[in-house]
């Protein structure tokens, strides 16, 4: 009996010294991780630093928002044909603002403004942002909000489409392109 109690002992003892000794090779520091981050539209983060580089942006993006609005006004107008049931319209919208966020991420989240600007250049900057801003969330809001209604609420559908896409983001696309051509 006490045989076995010093040969479980010592077995105990060898595990111990082996599993400790082969937990410390495995301690390694653990490769560098490539963090840059890139946005959706497949560029690593933008950093603006000129006028050209922020009228070039901007005008790309308004030209992304006009592509997402003619893209809704085509399925809206299938819908209201009657081509497309309220479930498959409300699938397409989906899928369109998922393509809406991407962009708000990219113009949001992965951008960033260091440019030395005059007061007037800045008024200017200052300006042209809060447009698309504006433009951005008209559609968005319809976007968002039109999934959120029932079969029952087609109406309601109707009166958002015409109020978020043909009234408010048509006036804020303008006013946005119309800005950045200006200068």
């Amino acid at each position: 009996m006490h045989m076995k109690r010093v040969l479980l002992v010592l077995t105990v003892a060898l595990l111990l010294v082996f599993v400790t000794g082969c937990n410390k090779e495995e301690k390694k520091d653990p490769p560098p991780v490539d963090i840059s981050i890139e946005n959706p539209l497949g560029s690593v983060a933008i950093t603006i630093t000129t006028m050209e580089e922020f009228n070039s942006n901007l005008s790309r993006w308004a030209g992304h928002l006009q592509d997402i609005a003619d893209r809704t006004t085509a399925e809206y107008d299938r819908w209201d044909k009657k081509e497309l049931s309220q479930e498959e319209f409300i699938e397409e919208i989906k899928q369109i603002n998922e393509t809406m966020q991407m962009l708000k991420r990219e113009s949001d989240l992965r951008t960033d403004y260091e440019m030395n600007n005059t007061q007037e250049e800045q008024a200017y900057c200052d300006r042209v942002l809060r447009n698309y801003e504006n433009a951005m969330k008209s559609l968005n809001d319809f976007l968002v909000l039109s999934q959120e209604l029932t079969p029952a609420q087609a109406n309601q559908i109707k009166e958002l489409y015409t109020s978020k896409v043909l009234g408010n983001f048509k006036g804020d696309i303008k006013l946005l392109t119309d800005s950045i051509t200006a200068e």
